[in-house]
């Protein structure tokens, strides 16, 4: 990216000047590259050392459960698709699974939890195809979707994220469900919940979305919001529970 244009710039005025391309591109990469890894170095996976305690955490273990339907749901951010499916488990009396099931890939892999919970937070929005290839995130990615398996091996569950909808795409009595909602209302619930401004929700809400996107074309090629890959599209802004209470409609009607 540097050394053609720089080399051009440089060969206008003279060959004594073009030889500088060589030491200038390299200055800059370095400097970008220093910048990159200070912020890598910053992150708290890396920065904070694991304490005794987190060390000796429980193993942990899937929820009891018996066969049953499976609810996979992918969401907008600031759409409350936690908080729904959360609510489908409740109403159905099923386990409900967001960060159990970063937990058991954690463990499952070796890898630290926040680096997985973070795998689309820390995407970033050039060269992502290369970061969700590299090996330390394809080991993440392949031990979420073991996990995601042996969740839906244990019977009826609700799983939230992390494109189980596919994972799970050759599973028996698994409903997938998309949950969006109008951008200004996800931009206002998002404000409420975390006090950000205006430009910063709307700036997290781009990232977050593109980021999911490009997680799931990654995993499957198919576009992450094509209602053709799901049962049910919902859109939120109605409320939770009513949301919820659509979820678990559709799934006594479907007899799934």
């Amino acid at each position: 990216m540097l050394f053609v244009p720089l080399g051009y710039l440089f060969s206008r005025l003279g060959l004594t000047y073009f030889w500088l391309t060589f030491p200038v591109t390299e200055t800059i990469t370095s400097m970008v590259g220093g910048v990159y890894y200070r912020q890598f170095l910053a992150k708290d996976y890396v920065k904070n050392e694991r304490q005794e305690e987190t060390a000796m955490e429980a193993v942990p273990a899937l929820k009891p459960s018996k066969p049953g339907v499976i609810i996979t749901i992918a969401r907008q951010h600031g759409s409350s698709g936690k908080q729904i499916g959360k609510a489908v488990a409740e109403k159905l009396g099923i386990p409900f699974y967001y960060k159990e099931m970063i937990a058991l890939a954690a463990h499952e892999s070796g890898l630290d939890r926040e680096f997985i919970s973070d795998i689309h937070k820390n995407s970033p929005d050039v060269l992502r195809d290369l970061y969700l290839s590299t090996h330390v995130v394809q080991q993440a990615i392949q031990a979420q979707d073991k996990i995601i398996r042996k969740i839906a091996d244990n019977g009826g569950c609700v799983i939230v994220g992390r494109a189980a909808g596919y994972v799970l795409r050759d599973y028996e009595n698994v409903v997938r469900v998309f949950i969006h909602a109008p951008k200004q209302y996800r931009i206002n619930r998002m404000m409420e919940i975390y006090g950000d401004s205006l430009n910063e929700e709307k700036q997290n809400i781009r990232r977050s979305d593109k980021a999911r996107a490009a997680y799931y074309r990654h995993i499957s090629g198919r576009r992450w919001e094509d209602g053709k890959c799901y049962h049910v599209v919902l859109d939120s802004s109605v409320g939770i529970e009513e949301t919820a209470e659509m979820i678990v409609k559709y799934v006594a009607e479907s007899g799934a």
